[in-house]
Order: C-alpha cells, then sequence, then structure tokens
C-alpha cells in the first residue's frame, strides 16, 4: 500500500501516514508529528476526505487528554516541547474543510469545540464554543447528529462545572437518540445522566434506570464498532489478562468519551488503570484511576509510591468524582511530598473545603475529602491555614453536625501543628467539648501529646465544672493522682463490672467506654499516692449513663439517699480493691464479656480491643489464662446463616481474639525462655491460625495475622524465623512488621531498606537497635519507635490502650493524625476508627 500511495503522489502519501497512524493509535496513541504535516499537505490540496481524516486524528487527540492541560499532560502519550505548537496547528488545520456528511461535520464541530477548552474552562467558556452549535442541533440543521451534539455539550458542562445544563442536554440527547433509533446512545445518556444527578444533588433517577432502559427497544449507538469493545475488555480483564484488552480498552474509551457518555468514559479509565497499573505503571495508574473519579483505588494504590503524583491539576476540577480523587491522593501520600509544595496544596484543600456545609452529603464528597486531607499532613499544617481552618470549623461549634468527628480531629491536628494559635484553637475545642456525643474527641484527647496537654487543661477544668464527665475522664487520665482522678477511674470499673453476663446489657454505654475505662486504670495503677475510696461511693453510675439532669459534679461523690439507702454491690467492692487485684479482675471480666455472644460484635470487639493495655499488670497466671480462653473464641467457627455483614464482624472479632491471645501469652511468660509442650503446641495453633489471616484479602486481618507471627517470634526463638520471613510477605505492612526481626546484618533488611513502598523502607532503612519493653505486655514492640526528625517540635509516642489510637513519626517526615480512608499510609496519627488496626 506505501509504494501504491508513494506512485499516486504526495497527497495520497500523506493520506497513508494519516490512516496508518489513525489505525494504530488504540495501541501507540497519538502521533501528531507525522500526523499534523501530513494533515496540512491534505487541506492544502483540498482534498475531499480532508475533513474525514481531521475529524478522526482531533478527536484521538482529545481522548488522549492532550487538550485538557497546557502544557500538554497526559497519561496517555508521552509529551514534549513540540506538542503545544503541533496542538494548536491541529486545530488550525481542522477548522477549514468541509464535507457533506452531516455527521462527520458535527463530529468535527463537537471535537473543534472540546479543543477550544481546557480542565480549568468556565460554564460561561464553554457555553462560548457551544452555544450556536447546540443551537443549530435544536434547529435540525444537524438531522442524526442533533443526539450526539447534545451528549458533547452535556458532557462539556458537567465535566466544567454546570450539572443543571448538562441534565437538560442530555434530556434532549435521550429524546434525539430515540427519535433516530439510537436507543443505545439513549442508554449512554441515561446513564451520564444518573450519575450527575447523584454526584451532585444526591438523587437519582425517580423511575430507577433499569425500568426505563428495559423498555428500550435496541441497543444501537452512532459511534459503535461491530463488535463490543467493553464487553472484550472485562472479559480480558476476567481471565487475569488484561494487558491484552489494551485496544479494546482504548476504542472503548474512544467511543464513550466521543458519544459524550460520562459514566461509560469513567468506567473506561477506570479499566485502563488496571491495565496499567499490570504493565507496571502505577503513578499513571493512580492518575487514570483519578480521571475516573475512583477515590479508593486512587488513595490504595497511590499509598505505597515512593514519589508524590501531581494531583494539583486535578484537585479543583469541577467533576466532583476527580477532586474527590484527588483529595484522597494527597492525604495517601501527605508523608512523601516536598515540605516546601506542603502550604500551597494545604491552602488549595481548604478552598475546596470551603462549600463543605451546603454541599451535598452524599459521596462524592470532595469537601469533606479536603478536609480529611488536610488533617492528614497533621504538624504540617502551616500557620497561615489556621484563621481558614477556624472559620471553616464554625458552623460545627454551635450545635451537632454530622462532620463533628472530622472537624475534632482538623483542629486537634491544628492545635498540634500550630503552638502559637493554641489559644484560640482551645477555644475553639471547648466550645466543641460542649456538645453532646463527642465520643472521638473525647477518645482522642485522652491520648493527645502530653507535651501539648497544658494549653487544653484550662477547658477541660471549665468543662469539667459544668458536668461534663467525659472531661473529668480527661482530667483523670492525665492527672491520675488527684482524687477525684481516682474516685472517677474506681467509679468506671466498676460500671465495667456491672455489664450482666449472657444477656442483653440494658444500660446506655459510650462506645468507647472500655477504652476509657481502662485508661483511668491504667492511671489509677501508677498513681501516688493511693487514696482509699469506701466502696459505697462507687455504687453512682458513670454520670454520662445517667438520665439528663443527674450529672454529679467532679470530684463529688454520688451517695445514697438517706431515704432510699443502698448497700454496696459486688461491683463496688471489686471497684475498691488494690489497684492491681481491680485490673486482674476487670482484664478477666472484659475477656468474659467479649466471648458474650449476647452482646452486638461491636461492643465485644471494642472489649476486646482494650484488654491489651492491661495485660502487663496482671499476674502471669491471668494472662495465661486469658490468652487460652481467646484462643478458644478466636476458633469459634463463624454463622453458616445470617448477613453478610454479620459474618464479617464475627470474622474481624475471631482475628482481633486471635492477636489479643497471642499477646497475653507473651506476657505470661519470660521472653525467649525455654519452651514447654503446652507452650508450643499453643504457638503452633497461634501460627496455623494465623496463616488464613495473611492470605486473606483484607488488610487489617493480614495485619493481625502478622502480628501473631511477630508475636510468637519474640516469644521463643524457634519461632522467630517465621516472624523474620514476614519480609518475603506481599502486604507492604506485613512486611514493615518483619524488620523488628531482622539484624543489621541481614540481607533482608537491607532489601527491605530498598522497598518500593514507604512503610518496609522507612522501617528497613532504620539501624535496629535495643527494642524498648511495651508499657503494655512488658515485651518489645513490632516495630522500633522511629527517631524524631531534626528541626521539628518535640513529640511523644504515646501507646493505646485499645491499640490502634498512635502517635508515630517517619525518620524523615512526620505525618498528620488523620482518621484513616479504606487504605491508608501509617502516620503520627489520631486514628478515626477505634476498632480498626494500625499498622
Amino acid at each position: 500500500m506505501a509504494e501504491a500511495a508513494q506512485a499516486a503522489g504526495p497527497v495520497q502519501v500523506a493520506k497513508h501516514v494519516v490512516v496508518r497512524h489513525v489505525l494504530s493509535w488504540y495501541d501507540n496513541g497519538s502521533e501528531l508529528a507525522e500526523t499534523v504535516p501530513a494533515l496540512r499537505e491534505i487541506t492544502d490540496a483540498q482534498d475531499t476526505d480532508a475533513a474525514l481524516l481531521c475529524c478522526l486524528v482531533l478527536e484521538q487527540a482529545l481522548v488522549d487528554g492532550l487538550y485538557d492541560f497546557a502544557p500538554p499532560r497526559s497519561i496517555m502519550v508521552e509529551t514534549d516541547d513540540d506538542l503545544p505548537g503541533l496542538l494548536a496547528s491541529l486545530r488550525q488545520i481542522s477548522s477549514g474543510p468541509s464535507t457533506k456528511d452531516v455527521v462527520i461535520r458535527a463530529r468535527l464541530a463537537c471535537a473543534l469545540a472540546d479543543a477550544s477548552l481546557t480542565a480549568d474552562s468556565s460554564p460561561a467558556r464553554v457555553e462560548d464554543v457551544y452555544g450556536s452549535l447546540l443551537q443549530d442541533a435544536a434547529a435540525g440543521r444537524h438531522r442524526h447528529a442533533r443526539g450526539l451534539i447534545a451528549a458533547r455539550g452535556a458532557h462539556a458542562f458537567a465535566v466544567h462545572g454546570a450539572p443543571e445544563r448538562a441534565q437538560t442536554l442530555w434530556q434532549q440527547s435521550v429524546l434525539a437518540s430515540s427519535e433516530d433509533g439510537l436507543y443505545g446512545d439513549a442508554r449512554w445518556a441515561l446513564r451520564s445522566l444518573r450519575m450527575v444527578l447523584w454526584d451532585h444533588r444526591g438523587k437519582t433517577l425517580p423511575t430507577g434506570l433499569d425500568i426505563t432502559t428495559r423498555a428500550l427497544p435496541n441497543n444501537k449507538r452512532m459511534l459503535a464498532a461491530p463488535t463490543d469493545p467493553a464487553l472484550l475488555a472485562y472479559e480480558a480483564a476476567h481471565r487475569g489478562e488484561p494487558i491484552g484488552a489494551t485496544a479494546d480498552v482504548r476504542r472503548y474509551l474512544w467511543e464513550a468519551r466521543l458519544s459524550g457518555a460520562l459514566q461509560e468514559q469513567c468506567l473506561a479509565m477506570d479499566l485502563f488503570g488496571d491495565i496499567l497499573l499490570a504493565q507496571g505503571y502505577p503513578a499513571l495508574a493512580v492518575e487514570a484511576f483519578v480521571c475516573a473519579g475512583m477515590p479508593e483505588k486512587a488513595d490504595e494504590h497511590a499509598t505505597p509510591l515512593p514519589e508524590p503524583v501531581d494531583m494539583e491539576r486535578w484537585l479543583a476540577s469541577p467533576m466532583r468524582r476527580r477532586s474527590s480523587a484527588a483529595s484522597a491522593v494527597l492525604a495517601a501520600q501527605n508523608a512523601v511530598i516536598a515540605d516546601e509544595k506542603v502550604p500551597g496544596i494545604i491552602a488549595k484543600l481548604l478552598h475546596v473545603a470551603q462549600n463543605l456545609w451546603t454541599a451535598p452529603p452524599s459521596q462524592p464528597h470532595p469537601e469533606l475529602d479536603s478536609l480529611k486531607a488536610v488533617t492528614a499532613f497533621g504538624i504540617r499544617i502551616p500557620k497561615e491555614s489556621i484563621d481558614v481552618i477556624l472559620t471553616l470549623s464554625g458552623p460545627a461549634l454551635s450545635g451537632q453536625t454530622r462532620y463533628d468527628s472530622d472537624i475534632a480531629y482538623l483542629l486537634l491536628n491544628a492545635y498540634w501543628a500550630v503552638p502559637v494559635r493554641a489559644e484560640d484553637l482551645a477555644s475553639a475545642l471547648e466550645a466543641l467539648m460542649q456538645l453532646p456525643d463527642q465520643h472521638e474527641l473525647w477518645s482522642a484527647l485522652r491520648q493527645f501529646p502530653s507535651d501539648s496537654r497544658p494549653g487544653l487543661v484550662p477547658a477541660l477544668t471549665r468543662s469539667a465544672r459544668k458536668g461534663i464527665q467525659q472531661a473529668s475522664d480527661v482530667l483523670a487520665a492525665w492527672q491520675p493522682a488527684s482524687r477525684a482522678a481516682q474516685l472517677a477511674a474506681r467509679r468506671a470499673c466498676a460500671f465495667v463490672l456491672r455489664a450482666p453476663l449472657g444477656t442483653r446489657d440494658p444500660r446506655m454505654i459510650p462506645i468507647d467506654h472500655a477504652a476509657t475505662t481502662v485508661a483511668m486504670l491504667l492511671g489509677l495503677l501508677n498513681a501516688a499516692p493511693l487514696i482509699s475510696i469506701p466502696p459505697e461511693q462507687l455504687n453512682a453510675e458513670p454520670a454520662e449513663v445517667l438520665p439528663p439532669g443527674t450529672v454529679t459534679p467532679p470530684g463529688e461523690a454520688a451517695l445514697p439517699s438517706p431515704d432510699h439507702p443502698q448497700e454496696p454491690d459486688d461491683a463496688a467492692f471489686a471497684a475498691a480493691q488494690p489497684p492491681g487485684e481491680l485490673a486482674q479482675t476487670v482484664a478477666e471480666h472484659l475477656t468474659a464479656l467479649a466471648g458474650d455472644i449476647h452482646a452486638s460484635t461491636g461492643i465485644r470487639q471494642r472489649r476486646l480491643l482494650a484488654l491489651p493495655a492491661l495485660l502487663g499488670s496482671i499476674p502471669s497466671s491471668a494472662a495465661a489464662a486469658i490468652a487460652q480462653r481467646l484462643l478458644a473464641l478466636s476458633q469459634t467457627p463463624p454463622p453458616t446463616t445470617g448477613h453478610a455483614h454479620t459474618a464479617a464482624g464475627r470474622s474481624k472479632l475471631a482475628a482481633a481474639a486471635l492477636q489479643v491471645s497471642a499477646e497475653a501469652f507473651a506476657a505470661s511468660r519470660t521472653p525467649r525462655s525455654a519452651l514447654t509442650d503446652a507452650d508450643r503446641a499453643y504457638l503452633s495453633q497461634v501460627v496455623a491460625a494465623a496463616m488464613p489471616l495473611l492470605r486473606s484479602d483484607d488488610r487489617t486481618h493480614r495485619i493481625l495475622g502478622a502480628r501473631c507471627l511477630s508475636t510468637a517470634g519474640r516469644t521463643a526463638e524457634e519461632f522467630a524465623p517465621l516472624a523474620a520471613g514476614l519480609a518475603f510477605h506481599g502486604c507492604e505492612h506485613v512486611r514493615s512488621i518483619s524488620t523488628a526481626h531482622l539484624d543489621a546484618s541481614d540481607p533482608l533488611l537491607a532489601g527491605l531498606a530498598q522497598d518500593p513502598s514507604p512503610p518496609p523502607r522507612q522501617d528497613g532503612r532504620r539501624h535496629p537497635s535495643p527494642r524498648p519493653a511495651s508499657p503494655c505486655t512488658g515485651s518489645p514492640r513490632d516495630r522500633p519507635p522511629p527517631r524524631r526528625p531534626p528541626n521539628r517540635r518535640p513529640r511523644q509516642h504515646h501507646p493505646s490502650p485499645t491499640g490502634p489510637l498512635t502517635f508515630r513519626l517517619p525518620p524523615d517526615r512526620p505525618r498528620g493524625m488523620m482518621p484513616p480512608r479504606s487504605s491508608s499510609t501509617p502516620s503520627t496519627s489520631l486514628l478515626k476508627t477505634p476498632n480498626k488496626c494500625a499498622t
């Protein structure tokens, strides 16, 4: 063919070049350096095929995203300094030729309009380039292309921040496409309409899309290929061969983008991201997931990347899905973003979050995701952002909102990061303390860094004097030596000991009461001097579970009324015991409560996760008995019937029971001492039970399984190779746990120091030193404490009584106290969900 074109003349040669590259575009992308000069040759000769060829090349450049940004940036083709000039020439060349074919003429006009827009163009600019074209289509001047033009216009308005205009145009596209018998295009327009309605209003089509599309007589589309590329692409992905589906996915993306089908474009881009991931381009895959509006997948695959992915250009996208995904990536990669870029990024995140209180509460929620991303930066929050943060938090300080916990974490991180504004931030936190049901605020305050606590003590004291029991509890955890603190700790223990076994507890129990009680009991164990509290003063329930209006002032005992005398119950006498005996009693009762099938799985798990902090304060025999009971609990078979979420909850309970059982066993014996046959049998059962957890698709299960092996390895020398072997696991968090069991001379440690994921790489680069004993179990932690980075305000590591709430500092850069998403990078953070495991 090339020889025939050469013999026919230069125009035929140029047409051959263009056609060849158009056909190879599905595998190679746009080759404008060769097609643009050839198109100029064709248009100068006024060839009858000029409009068609210009349309094809321009459309492919649009699908590659080459016109979205200046300078051009694309995840599909490489860019260079000559590309902006080639793009401008292509647009200028394509504006000249015309054709009698109505559809090609309409497609070329839409392509020229889209090529005049960038990702940050305003709706007014979209109206300028599409207005006359839409008017002509509505007047019937484009006959069979009316539906296509309306859909392309709707797509442009949707991605540039005019969802109402897009909704109207997609409705017009449905009508026009149906009149032309193109019901496949009508279906795609309905799907896009549904997505935009949900994204911007939290609503969907009244009758449901399935009911509507079931009545359509065919699935014809104007740009459909003879075979369905979407079906072929998904079949390849289902077979585990996504790389072989590259051309099909590109065709699927081409059809979706040029049909104005926004939802199909997102699905095609998501599939293209999977292909990039399989080909070994994770950074480009993350960009594809962001472009597809998939925040969970973008977050998951951005977390292990050693270098940041540029998300600033997507952050301000009017398309809510893309902005939300960009915020998720910035939150996941906060530790690898350069210090000099942090203030600018946080300013942009806060700009996106400013509409938090007026945006629809449904997902995608870029305003909330941006706020969480700011929280993720933790101690790196700049002082210039404090005024904006205080303004943004205003509505949450005057009444309960759905974002109270997120605002609480944001204010705590800002207080921690900017000491010079501590007074203003403490005032805001005090206002938040006055509101009911601030469970996560109080949970975070109990474990706040000790060097940052003094500025909050006045606010807590004033709140406690107003009768807010949680404030008294926090002060008790911070200042355990006072009589009020010791009284509150013993009353909280009495409340836990009154929890019945074998029946559902009728009382109203705060969500974090077990963790609160353990934190206060730990303070009581270290209090000096001890103050004797008579059992008669321990009969009263904590104020937080009494009816409104019966709050007991801090430091005063709720004594029995003279008219209604009440003898101390067994729980009151047990709570009056010496602290060591009380700790054993509480630990044993929490163990029994964790195994009580009459309580909900969530309550059982919270009680279970409160146990580890007490294990180092009870006798070895008691810890050994707890280990055996929890091992039996972990081996309880899951239910074969019931809801899926119930089975999943019990599976998580069993995994947590196994890990706490291993910790209890480690606390019951001297590390590295000789094993008895019973000990060896117990550890063998733990290892066998941990193996399915390590194979799990759930990240939390994998981490719990790794911790079980790590505990076994530090407890007995013969099990240490199993813990070191975690270095070969596919999960980066599991590999990170293995570093605690590797010597400085171990080649595995050198390999982990070059790991592509941040957690094992950071731990692998630390020189192993003798690990301090855990304050909870008296045994070494799974991971050595990181060094405090230079030129940073010193902070402390505060182990949580429940396990997940921790403050950690990477060796090179601090991270924030962020509530984690579906997957998150380990950070110096107050983790939001008390029952999720932190690595």
